[in-house]
């Protein structure tokens, strides 16, 4: 998106610093929507997208449109306006970065960083969408209710879960940003 009608790709290059390895573009690789729908009817959409930095995309240095010309196989990215290669990741290698990431105790438990999260998007989300805080995670434990009835968790990843939720609500609304969060299999 334009730098003058969206704040979306300064606050990704920003959560991306703070978060690194972990912030990225998706855009599925598909050249047609009948590729796409034989991807998604196969389950293989994530396997078929590729994922950019935003950081190695860099701040927008002006008011224009920019875009990334890109292709799966082999994977090769370009930023335009004026062409500059940039590193294309398959979601072979998205895994294996996670893989990577999990090893370390930031990323090892969801309690560990869900908390951290959510003070990042604090710092990034404009102060009326802080404001709403409250109410949203008081909507966010609602809808939660029948659930921690059916699957009763801890308090603790209870909590997690709820950061999470509500770190991932203020960026969806306030910058249009979505959040996934994957955490290996104990």
């Amino acid at each position: 998106m334009r730098r003058d009608l969206s704040r979306q790709h300064q606050k990704l290059v920003e959560l991306e610093k703070e978060f690194p390895g972990t912030v990225l573009y998706a855009s599925p690789g598909m050249k047609n929507l009948s590729q796409f729908n034989l991807g998604y009817k196969a389950c293989r959409v994530h396997e078929l997208t590729a994922f950019f930095s935003p950081a190695e995309i860099g701040l927008l240095a002006d008011n224009a449109e920019h875009a990334v010309a890109y292709q799966m196989d082999p994977p090769l990215a370009y930023f335009c306006s004026t062409p500059r290669a940039i590193n294309a990741m398959t979601f072979e290698a998205l895994t294996r970065n996670a893989r990577e990431l999990f090893l370390r105790p930031r990323y090892m438990r969801l309690e560990n960083s869900s908390h951290e999260l959510l003070n990042a998007v604090r710092q990034m989300v404009s102060p009326e969408m802080r404001g709403a805080e409250g109410e949203v995670r008081r909507r966010i434990g609602i809808r939660r209710s029948d659930r921690r009835r059916e699957q009763p968790a801890s308090q603790r990843t209870e909590r997690a879960i709820e950061d999470i939720l509500l770190a991932r609500e203020m960026v969806r609304v306030d910058l249009g940003l979505d959040v996934l969060i994957a955490q290996p299999r104990e």
